[in-house]
């Protein structure tokens, strides 16, 4: 019983030395180190919400057509093509998106502004893909084609800038290798969440918000605007 109290005393007695630590830390960097704790954390923090975000385009991807063929009413052979299209401007696309952040120079840095603005006009383009059928309604399903395409090529063209700055930004984040390892280690446990946390609650929201089943079975688009009238 007393080996037990004392390495529990011990066990408390380390840990308020690591708070103590961090707190002493906490604005500015420990000696042979380059970054505050308020900056790794704000790295590891952030890191949950751009992981997240990289996963709410695999419910909108052409791959699965589980938007296109549902919320479209596009066929197989045209989600085929548009597929097509799409992988042809990825090739295109990447390159121009590795010269823009390459040739970024602000007094934020070369990634803080594509952190700091990239999430803008994705939420905007994923909000205007779910409202496509809202928006479009009564329209040639050649124009709801190739509105679909342009949107979803411009979701992945600013998605790409995102995730390219944050982990672009892990090499130069400090000049010391062995802080650098620390942190992405760090890091990678700390917003490893961020996908499951999307894969869990996106279906949900997205049924409760649009989708529901009648009396019958079939499906039902109730929208958000009639999910609030009842």
């Amino acid at each position: 019983m007393g080996n037990f109290k004392q390495s529990v005393d011990t066990l408390g007695v380390k840990i308020r030395g690591a708070c103590k630590y961090v707190r002493t830390y906490w604005n500015k960097a420990p000696k042979n180190r380059y970054l505050s704790f308020k900056e790794a954390t704000a790295y590891c923090i952030s890191g949950i919400g751009i992981n997240a975000a990289t996963m709410v385009p695999t419910f909108l991807t052409l791959t699965y057509g589980i938007y296109v063929a549902a919320a479209l009413n596009l066929s197989n052979d045209t989600i085929m093509w548009v597929g097509i299209v799409t992988s042809v401007v990825t090739i295109l696309r990447s390159p121009l998106n590795s010269y823009l952040v390459d040739n970024t120079n602000t007094k934020y840095g070369k990634f803080r502004p594509y952190l700091i603005w990239m999430p803008l006009p994705c939420t905007v383009l994923i909000i205007l893909m779910g409202w496509i059928p809202e928006i479009m309604n009564g329209s040639e399903m050649l124009a709801v084609v190739i509105v679909y395409t342009v949107l979803f090529n411009l979701m992945q063209f600013f998605m790409q800038l995102y995730t390219l700055a944050f982990t672009s930004i892990m090499q130069v984040i400090s000049p010391s290798p062995e802080e650098r390892t620390v942190i992405m280690s760090v890091g990678t446990t700390v917003f490893s969440p961020g996908p499951s946390i999307i894969n869990a609650l996106f279906p949900l929201l997205a049924n409760l918000l649009f989708t529901v089943k009648g009396g019958n079975g079939h499906r039902q688009n109730r929208g958000i605007t009639a999910l609030f009238k009842q």
